[in-house]
C-alpha cells in the first residue's frame, strides 16, 4: 500500500529512549524505540502488515 494509511489496533509493550536531540528551541527531541503487540487484527490487516512488512525488507536489502 505505497503512500497510503494504515491503522493497526496494538498495544505498546516496551519504549527506549536511545538518545535525546536538540531542537531551534531549548525543547529536546527525544528519539526512542517501541515494541508493539498488534491486537485483534481482521484477515484484511493481518495480510496488509505482511504485505508492509515484506516491502519495508525487501527495500532495506543491501545492493550487491
Amino acid at each position: 500500500m505505497a503512500g497510503g494509511v494504515l491503522s493497526f489496533p496494538a498495544q505498546v509493550v516496551w519504549c527506549t529512549v536511545i538518545g535525546r536531540h536538540p531542537t531551534r528551541t531549548r525543547d529536546a527531541h527525544l528519539d526512542a524505540r517501541n515494541g508493539l503487540r498488534f491486537t485483534a487484527l481482521t484477515a484484511g490487516q493481518q495480510a496488509a502488515r505482511a504485505d508492509t512488512l515484506h516491502a519495508l525488507a525487501t527495500a532495506l536489502q543491501p545492493i550487491a
